[in-house]
């Protein structure tokens, strides 16, 4: 299995009511992000095969597999495990709730949603994706350094050891023929 590339930028609704699906798309157009449909889980998992969205925006009721398995399922997987999912639901009892949240939801919107408020979670998370990733940068650059650094510690140990080493057999040898040399003994 290969890595799937996320898509920046792109926000699949994951949504089986037209209505709700074509409302979303065209606020998050408007907003400049690049939306993307599916109306049904199933659908939103091949595309999401295809190209990774950098969050998804999930309705929970829906025919033939829920919301709770998509995210199941995307969470499963290590190639999708780290995509947000914004749980958006008329279900709004703490059960369902808790339950979002327990599979790896990032956030949860009741229907009827307000759309200015569905705008500022999507940004407040994709604020968090993308610093997110900005740290794990520059943790990467920082390994790099740390290993580039004590590689040349290294090198450098290795070659004041063999520098070090050549005047002192040198001593020893010298040591060893004055030792061994009947002008230098005492009488």
């Amino acid at each position: 299995m290969g890595t799937i590339m996320i898509n920046s930028g792109l926000i699949l609704i994951i949504d089986d009511t037209p209505t709700n699906a074509k409302m979303l798309e065209s606020m998050l157009k408007r907003n400049g992000f690049t939306p993307a449909t599916a109306s049904s889980g199933r659908d939103g998992l091949a595309f999401i095969k295809e190209q990774a969205p950098e969050l998804i925006i999930l309705d929970i009721m829906m025919p033939e597999m829920d919301g709770f398995e998509v995210c199941r399922r995307l969470k499963a997987d290590a190639r999708t495990a780290d995509i947000p999912i914004i749980f958006i639901s008329a279900m709004n009892e703490l059960d369902s709730i808790v339950t979002a949240f327990d599979i790896g939801g990032v956030d949860y919107i009741t229907k009827p949603f307000q759309l200015r408020e569905v705008q500022k979670r999507v940004e407040s998370h994709l604020t968090l994706i993308r610093q997110r990733r900005e740290i794990e940068a520059l943790r990467e650059q920082e390994r790099l350094q740390f290993e580039k650094i004590t590689s040349m510690r290294e090198k450098f140990i290795h070659a004041a050891t063999h520098d070090l080493k050549n005047p002192l057999q040198l001593i020893t040898g010298y040591t060893e023929v004055l030792r061994n040399d009947d002008t230098f003994k005492a009488n």
